[in-house]
């Protein structure tokens, strides 16, 4: 979601909502409904939009997970599931 809201601002972003489906996880602080309706585009294509409402995981961030696994933090799993965490770590993605 926090990226989704910044792409407006990226190059050549019209062709790319345009182009795209795009699936975006809910995020506490981002209201993805409003900010869909406020954008004229944006809200043109919205049926290429999915919102996945996952109240387990809602307040967790790239920059937490990321964080936290540099730290080797027992916490991972709090903000992630242990199958999403072992491909993760299996396949060395961060």
């Amino acid at each position: 979601a926090d990226n989704f809201i910044k792409m407006l601002n990226w190059e050549e972003s019209n062709k790319l909502i345009f182009k795209y489906n795009y699936i975006i996880f809910e995020r506490e602080d981002i209201d993805l409904e409003e900010y869909i309706k406020a954008n004229e585009i944006i809200n043109a294509n919205k049926s290429k939009i999915i919102i996945i409402k996952n109240d387990n995981h809602k307040f967790s961030s790239a920059t937490q997970f990321r964080k936290l696994l540099k730290e080797q933090s027992d916490n991972l799993e709090d903000i992630i599931s242990k199958e999403v965490l072992e491909f993760i770590l299996k396949n060395n993605i961060y």
